[in-house]
């Protein structure tokens, strides 16, 4: 019986051993200090809110198990997130959860990426800049000791070439302050259509003014230059 006791007492005693060594590794990996380069906002968001803020609009949410997270659900997650920050209101709140969620993190420096756009409350492409620019200058002012915030600005390629030249001037014109926060443009949007060399030229001005670029890539075809269009981007540098 003492044998069997003994037996079961080291048993525990492993098993604590394993857990305290699971929490400590938690610990270490809390103290980290982490860089975030791409943190999209809509995909940040806490998924409480895109389930309360869903429901307070009347958004179906029935198709999507929140319990079983894939990259299936996730891309549906996504345009569910984008449909509930409808407002101004809205993507300030939003902003707020998502900049506590990785200063609870331990980030130290976070580049935000966002595609700008109308909202249906109407707010312009240009006033949801100047939403984020103003939060984001406001947390700079008091925190950027424990996490500096930078903004990325994203073009949809899926969307009129219009719409991507109007996002650029919007970078623009904040780039002419000082203390602007944008430090980026970024290519997205769905690759069947339309290839990256359609847009090049609106990057390279980008460039020449001084703005970085950051690109999301496909492994299909460009119709323009008969090449896989990570090659043309990998060539545009």
């Amino acid at each position: 019986m003492a044998t069997f006791v003994a037996l079961v007492v080291l048993a525990l005693a492993v098993q604590i051993q394993a857990y305290m060594s699971s929490l400590e590794d938690e610990r270490i990996l809390f103290l980290l200090p982490k860089v975030e380069l791409h943190a999209h906002l809509h995909g940040s968001m806490r998924l409480s809110t895109i389930i309360e803020l869903a429901k307070e609009q009347s958004i179906s949410m029935e198709d999507i198990d929140t319990n079983q997270i894939s990259l299936e659900v996730g891309f549906k997650l996504f345009g569910i997130a984008h449909k509930v920050i409808s407002t101004a209101q809205l993507l300030r709140r939003v902003f707020t959860e998502v900049i506590h969620d990785y200063m609870t993190e331990n980030t130290i420096y976070l580049e935000l990426r966002t595609t700008p756009r109308p909202l249906p409350d109407g707010t312009s492409i240009d006033q949801y800049v100047h939403e984020l620019v103003t939060m984001i200058k406001q947390h700079n002012e008091v925190n950027a000791d424990k996490m500096l915030i930078r903004l990325i600005l994203s073009i949809d390629r899926s969307k009129p070439f219009t719409n991507a030249a109007e996002i650029l001037r919007v970078a623009l014109s904040y780039k002419l302050t000082h203390s602007s926060p944008i430090v980026g443009l970024d290519f997205s949007g769905n690759p069947y259509g339309v290839g990256f060399m359609e847009f090049v030229d609106l990057f390279k001005r980008a460039r020449d003014e001084g703005l970085k670029v950051t690109v999301h890539t496909a492994e299909i075809g460009d119709s323009n230059t008969n090449e896989d269009e990570t090659t043309s981007i990998l060539k545009f540098r």
